[in-house]
């Protein structure tokens, strides 16, 4: 129904005001989205906009799921920083650095599930990989949820269908630092 409406609000020229609670439903029939908390509007853009670059931690917990880590930058250099997970556990991150960022700032780190890459093998040359063991499995047909820990982190990714892990299986996740937003505590 999303697309026939979507068709028939096109074909008919007509511009309208949807108003709804489904993410999905919004981004498939918006030109653009308002993003409101409480009232306010937190976000206006297009679909893609909004979900690629959220401008507060709201947006992007609103518009799809995602993964969290605390943690503390530890070094800051060029466009990136090294981010420490919070209580010292697991190998600092790479992630895009926020323009004021500060060695010792409190930091959330922010990865959305499909941002992320499993691989059976370590990846070799390659920042942010973490070598995980799987927790739980969702097949979902075209896609399979998967919920890996990494020492007392909990993450959340998304994979193709073909491949098949089994809870107790390691495998390599790898968080490329483009697909980690950066957010001050």
């Amino acid at each position: 129904m999303r697309l026939e409406l979507k068709a028939l609000q096109r074909r008919i020229r007509v511009t309208s005001v949807y108003v709804t609670h489904d993410q999905a439903e919004a981004m498939v029939l918006s030109d653009r989205v308002i993003v409101m908390n409480a009232g306010h509007i937190e976000q206006e853009g297009a679909p893609r906009d909004i979900y690629e670059h959220p401008k507060t931690q709201f947006v992007m917990d609103f518009i799809g799921q995602v993964n969290y880590i605390d943690g503390k930058v530890v070094e800051v250099g060029g466009d990136t920083v090294m981010v420490r997970p919070a209580g010292g556990e697991g190998a600092p991150l790479t992630c895009t650095r926020l323009p004021n960022s500060r060695s010792g700032e409190e930091v959330l780190l922010c990865v959305r599930p499909q941002d992320m890459q499993l691989h059976r093998e370590e990846p070799s040359g390659r920042p942010n990989v973490w070598m995980c063991t799987v927790k739980s499995v969702a097949y979902l047909g075209e896609r399979i949820d998967y919920e890996l820990t990494y020492g007392k982190h909990v993450l959340k990714v998304s994979a193709p269908s073909s491949l098949r892990l089994e809870p107790g299986d390691s495998v390599y996740v790898e968080l490329p630092p483009q697909g980690i937003k950066i957010w001050e505590r």
